[in-house]
């Protein structure tokens, strides 16, 4: 299923998928696929493929041989697509079945074109709980960078000590596959810049304002006049400490990183 979707000035693509279950019906969903690559709109390709591009997208069940993945793998190559970024479950198909006869597998995912990735900050697709079907409900949600007039990414170098800043690096680095060397360099360059950007936002987002109001509910947790006495309340106050040190370590961070770039801006005019 393909559908246009237009907001004001921003128009998008959004094609929904389904292949079917044989290596040979689902031919003519590539070659069909590939007939829409000449579209310069934002595009994002989303649904269930009923294929997987790699044998890491699957655990248990029959080993997965080349032949299963070589027309995924040739798609993407020819369209230079680019997979969204994931979160919530790893995987969104399984058999139903229990222990170790439980098949599971990535047969559903998204992909977005460079329009898209020139045009918005950055897709995650949330793989949600299955409930009573055997496959996982994607949702997928954006940002609009576009009104920010393509706003430079500043690079905060506590990001690198964030638990998460190399795997995700990793991750978004081999997310992008071109037979073109300088393409794919270009486009693994965007996506880490996305993937920074996200980081920034989700968590490292306005610290000073987070200060302020963890130190406010601190404050007005231990002025209840029975705090002493609370042990739920001391607990509580206990969690907000770790909290409001977190962020103000955080804010420290920043603020250092900002004075030392002024310095080099103004020197002893600073």
């Amino acid at each position: 299923m393909v559908c246009t979707i237009q907001n004001g000035m921003h128009k998008m693509t959004l094609i929904a998928v389904y292949g079917l279950h044989t290596i040979l019906d689902r031919k003519c969903l590539w070659r069909g696929l590939l007939g829409y690559m000449q579209n310069h709109d934002p595009m994002i390709i989303i649904g269930d493929y009923n294929a997987i591009c790699n044998s890491n997208d699957g655990a248990n069940g029959t080993l997965v041989t080349d032949d299963e993945t070589e027309d995924f793998e040739d798609f993407l190559l020819q369209s230079s697509l680019i997979e969204a970024m994931s979160a919530g479950l790893l995987y969104s198909w399984s058999n139903s079945s229990v222990g170790s006869e439980r098949v599971v597998s990535i047969i559903d995912k998204a992909f977005v074109n460079h329009a898209w990735v020139r045009m918005y900050a950055g897709v995650v697709v949330q793989y949600l709980a299955p409930g009573i079907s055997d496959q996982s409900p994607l949702l997928f949600t954006l940002q609009d960078d576009s009104q920010q007039g393509g706003r430079p990414l500043k690079f905060m170098n506590i990001m690198y000590d964030h638990v998460d800043f190399l795997d995700t690096m990793e991750k978004a680095w081999s997310s992008v596959k071109s037979r073109y060397r300088l393409q794919s360099v270009w486009l693994k360059l965007k996506v880490i810049k996305i993937e920074l950007k996200m980081m920034e936002i989700h968590k490292f987002g306005k610290p000073h304002d987070k200060v302020e109001y963890l130190r406010q509910k601190l404050c007005d947790l231990q002025n209840q006049v029975d705090f002493n006495k609370n042990g739920e309340a001391q607990s509580n106050a206990k969690v907000l400490s770790d909290e409001l040190r977190h962020w103000s370590y955080i804010e420290e961070n920043i603020l250092q990183q900002k004075a030392r770039i002024n310095w080099l801006k103004q020197g002893d005019a600073n």
